[in-house]
């Protein structure tokens, strides 16, 4: 036998071998699944066949749900199970978009519903609806003295479909609105306050040249709208941006890390590993900055996952001074698995790290998580409480049929911290580091 023939059949042995290995190690998972599913599956046929009252169709559906959530609480919180019932709200909580007439409403003190404000760009805003206005029907039926929750699924509605609201206005006339029920964006991306018309004024500090830019979440409608505003505060020469995380929690990485790279001309935004993917790399493009003025991220303990890639990415490139208070610690990626009928599974595959290398993620017993502030600013129970009502609840749109006051801004410490911070960086009195 030739050496080359000799080195062909060795060859061909290893491949053999190799493959030999790896069905055997595809068996053993499939064994290790197997002997999993059918403890489960002998459990579930004793109760069906001996249990002393007979289990119905929807019980049996409801066992399932629950031992599956059950098993998938031994791991972390962000890995659920979300059954079939819930899972197109869930699907909603996702892209951040509803169906609906897009109105924010509560019960006030005499017992009536009152709008709180249209959301922009919904259907009830473009129809005419206001902030104030007194919803006393819908679709010709008084609803003085119904509970909010039986409202709500009157107001709602599938896509395309009409509904009459009635309301009453500030004079006590009233109007009635034929409204088409629409898909609605909730607004992520806020500036300071209202103008009279209902648009955004970004400067906290006009003299100065502070803007302030408030994201509520990363989806793809942050992305947009961000940059929107970011180019109409360069383009009213703002001389430096708070950009305010608080509450964040989180959203869609790829969002964020564009928006970070608004920031920065290079360098790694953040870096993905998982036990079962490669280690990639979210790096920044060269050209495409659109701030180049000193920049505060304000940030806390519930601000999570995506913002803290945000926060981080710029404090370690040097690109920003972070304000407030320990960031949550969530730093771990999920994949949903939609099946369909079955509902969906939103199962933990990786981890995020700074550009530093630190580990965002807080895992049990860890000393070291998120993203430290450059300048520590701790609220106490009240103003927490406030700071959190001012920036989760919704951003009123003035009423153009009369006029209003608008209400004074809360006292903000770490706010006022984060307008400091960047006035003494104007003025070259302080580094980002």
């Amino acid at each position: 036998m030739n050496r080359e023939r000799l080195v062909w059949l060795f060859g061909m042995v290893l491949c053999v071998f190799l493959a030999g290995r790896m069905l055997a190690s595809h068996v053993l998972v499939e064994d290790q699944d197997r002997q999993f599913a059918n403890l489960i599956a002998q459990v579930q046929h004793e109760v069906r066949t001996r249990y002393v009252t007979q289990i119905d169709p929807a019980k049996q559906k409801q066992m399932q749900t629950v031992a599956i959530q059950a098993m998938l609480n031994t791991l972390d919180p962000f890995t659920v199970y979300v059954p079939p019932v819930h899972k197109g709200q869930f699907m909603q909580a996702l892209t951040g978009n509803f169906v609906g007439i897009g109105v924010s409403y509560h019960l006030n003190e005499a017992d009536e519903i009152e709008v709180i404000t249209p959301l922009d760009g919904g259907p009830a805003y473009a129809a005419g609806i206001e902030a104030g206005d007194i919803i006393t029907k819908v679709d010709g039926i008084a609803i003085k003295g119904m509970k909010t929750d039986d409202i709500s699924p009157r107001i709602k509605g599938p896509e395309g479909t009409h509904v009459k609201i009635t309301v009453r206005r500030f004079d006590g006339s009233e109007k009635e609105f034929d409204i088409v029920r629409g898909s609605v964006n909730e607004p992520t991306v806020t500036g300071y306050s209202r103008r009279p018309d209902g648009s955004w004024d970004y400067f906290i500090d006009r003299e100065l040249g502070i803007a302030y830019v408030h994201i509520a979440q990363f989806n793809e409608e942050t992305l947009g709208n961000t940059e929107r505003a970011l180019r109409t505060l360069t383009g009213e020469n703002a001389r430096g941006v708070i950009i305010d995380l608080r509450f964040n929690p989180g959203g869609g990485l790829d969002y964020a890390a564009k928006i970070a790279d608004m920031f920065l001309d290079e360098g790694v935004i953040v870096s993905i590993r998982g036990r079962t993917r490669p280690e990639s790399k979210i790096i920044a493009s060269p050209g495409d900055t659109i701030v180049h003025v000193p920049v505060a991220v304000l940030v806390n303990e519930e601000s999570a996952s995506a913002s803290e890639i945000f926060a981080g990415a710029l404090q370690d490139h040097r690109r920003a001074v972070v304000v407030g208070t320990r960031t949550f610690g969530k730093g771990t990626v999920q994949d949903v698995e939609d099946w369909k009928e079955d509902g969906a599974l939103k199962i933990t595959i990786a981890q995020y790290f700074l550009p530093s290398g630190r580990n965002v993620h807080r895992w049990e017993n860890s000393t070291v998580w998120g993203v430290d502030p450059s300048v520590e600013v701790k609220l106490n129970k009240e103003e927490f409480q406030q700071v959190a009502e001012s920036l989760l609840g919704p951003s009123v749109i003035p009423p153009m049929s009369h006029a209003t006051t608008r209400p004074a801004h809360i006292k903000d410490r770490q706010l006022d911290a984060a307008v400091d911070s960047l006035a003494a960086m104007m003025m070259g009195k302080a580094k980002t580091e």
